[in-house]
């Protein structure tokens, strides 16, 4: 069973010395996975029928065998045509890497070479292809070796020589760690220094398209392929605008996982309670800032291995506002480690903030974005400078990166995320920015939080919760073509029905096996779910999440707040309310 979902709101930023851009799955070296408990029902299964009037449709995954799908690498081998040079009493090894595989997608392409062999104490000089350009490159090493040195011009001694920047706070699954994002070399030549032998190290080099085939999908109520159901106010650019790949999932696929259609993990739904803040700890591109955001998904997506970017939401230095993972409101993204993930949404400022604080447009977009998330989900916006009673008081609501925390599974405790995300500049302005966030919060959204008090309200009564009926604003004779294309992609949804112009949606709780990696974990989660391993049951108070009434909540408001629904309640209220004219008239 997978431990590091993500599920509060979560504000990420990394320093160029310690990149955090993180895996989704919490397999560190000393994690313990656990089975999902044997009393949880409803395994999901997925059909693909043929759609019949009133045909009820089943549109979660099924498991799949946990079995490692079939795939064959390209042989890598260090190029022959290598050379030794001395340079001011340095011996210099020049070394063309070789081409491993290359992955073209919409959003761009990621070209993976391989260098073997590399002995402790020698410096190299990488000589890049001078047929690729990209914008970026990363560079991974076995978890086993010590980080290497480099640098991208010809050192005179080893002291001009830094280590590379890598990401601390998790590995991967392959026992690999990776340097994040760095700036692809103008001269296409780096230098690398092994501080200890290296049998393997790979180059991703990033190349972002300049322009995407994108269109405009309202944001408010955003249902399409690419995304999942959602809501804002505010003009956040889309997946399909800013150019992710169209998400698509098949637990039954063989496929490589660098197929572009490929996603590899499922969306998963746990209750939003927090903000996990983060900076990208990349540089910023002020011609064309859409492009770092897909220099970055295509660095989660391929280089990293997850299939989608990390981060719930980015935010660009000119406030500009993006869709990350795909999935919706409340869908786990990967930007924080272990159960901070479940229970938080990851929001990641483009840049690096160690030195110098993100611009006002940034810190503006910041504020609202958490504001409008908080009245959303029906919570205050109180920040935490750090500490595990902090941590473990639902009261707090925003974090740091480095203040979040992860469970230890073999302690059966809470230890804080060793990163300086989201950097030093970003964290000392936290407090003030939450504290701002929360006036704002405050001071708006009244019709939105009068909606979260009346759905609360409606949970209250003991009815059937995890079946809701929306009647859209088309004619009753509105094709079943039609019709399904109001359907949100993944959003938790179990089945649904359509008769006319109403669907009626239903929510289980159940599981989903990723097939590559062969872990599972909970699509929605059962009642009174306190955490794979009892963790949130640690907090000052504990923390329960009921899946299916927490998920049916969040659906709700967003059916109720999009503008092509006329009607949208749980089955019984709404039977009610049609009813009830009938009585009346007699």
């Amino acid at each position: 069973m997978r431990k590091s979902v993500l599920s509060t709101i979560t504000i990420i930023a990394t320093t160029a010395v310690s990149l955090v851009l993180f895996r989704p799955t919490e397999d560190s070296t000393n994690s313990t996975k656990k089975d999902i408990p044997s009393e949880v029902k409803g395994i999901v299964t997925a059909l693909e029928p043929k759609i019949t009037s009133s045909s009820t449709i089943d549109v979660t995954p099924s498991p799949s065998p946990s079995t490692q799908p079939s795939i064959t690498p390209t042989p890598t081998i260090i190029s022959t045509q290598s050379t030794q040079k001395e340079q001011s009493g340095l011996q210099v090894q020049r070394v063309s890497p070789e081409p491993e595989k290359k992955t073209t997608t919409e959003a761009g392409a990621v070209t993976t070479l391989s260098l073997n062999n590399l002995q402790k104490g020698t410096l190299y000089e990488v000589k890049l292809p001078l047929d690729i350009s990209a914008s970026n490159l990363s560079i991974s090493w076995p978890a086993s070796s010590s980080i290497p040195l480099w640098t991208t011009t010809l050192p005179t001694s080893i002291s001009q020589l830094a280590p590379l920047p890598h990401d601390d706070d998790m590995i991967t699954v392959e026992l690999t760690n990776h340097s994040g994002l760095l700036p692809f070399p103008v001269g296409k030549t780096l230098y690398l220094y092994p501080t200890q032998t290296i049998a393997k190290a790979t180059i991703s080099l990033i190349a972002p398209n300049a322009e995407v085939n994108s269109h405009k999908i309202s944001t408010t109520g955003v249902y399409n392929s690419n995304s999942g159901a959602s809501y804002t106010s505010l003009n956040i650019k889309t997946r399909d605008e800013w150019g992710a790949n169209p998400a698509t999932w098949d637990s039954n696929t063989s496929a490589n996982i660098d197929d572009p259609s490929r996603l590899i993990w499922y969306p998963v739904y746990y209750k939003a309670s927090r903000i996990v803040v983060h900076h990208t700890a990349t540089g910023i591109n002020t011609t064309n800032p859409a492009a770092s955001v897909r220099a970055i998904y295509l660095y989660h997506a391929y280089t990293r291995k997850w299939g989608d970017i990390g981060y719930n939401f980015l935010i660009d230095h000119n406030g500009t506002i993006y869709e990350g993972k795909a999935g919706g409101d409340e869908t786990q993204g990967y930007h924080a480690f272990g159960a901070a993930n479940r229970m938080s949404v990851g929001i990641s400022v483009i840049g690096d903030y160690s030195y110098s604080a993100p611009s006002s447009k940034a810190r503006s977009s910041l504020v609202k974005l958490m504001a409008e998330k908080a009245a959303f989900y029906g919570f205050r916006l109180k920040y935490s400078d750090g500490g595990t009673a902090k941590w473990r008081d639902i009261s707090y609501t925003v974090f740091g990166h480095r203040t979040s925390y992860q469970w230890d599974y073999d302690t059966n405790s809470w230890k804080v995320n060793q990163t300086a995300c989201p950097g030093n500049a970003f964290a000392a302005i936290l407090p003030s920015l939450t504290q701002e966030a929360e006036n704002y919060r405050s001071a708006n959204y009244s019709s939105l939080k009068k909606l979260a008090q009346d759905v609360d309200a409606a949970f209250e009564e003991p009815h059937d919760q995890g079946t809701i009926i929306v009647r859209y604003n088309v004619p009753e004779d509105t094709t079943e073509e039609v019709m399904r294309t109001f359907v949100p992609a993944y959003s938790g949804i179990k089945s649904y029905t359509i008769s006319g112009n109403t669907i009626t949606y239903k929510i289980e709780s159940g599981i989903v096996i990723h097939p590559y990696y062969g872990d599972s974990e909970y699509l929605v989660v059962p009642d009174n779910w306190t955490g794979y391993d009892g963790e949130y049951a640690t907090f000052s108070i504990p923390y329960e999440m009921n899946g299916v009434k927490d998920r049916s909540k969040t659906l709700l408001k967003v059916f109720k707040l999009d503008s092509r629904v006329q009607a949208a309640d749980l089955k019984h209220y709404l039977q009610v309310q049609e009813i009830e004219p009938l009585q009346n008239e007699d």
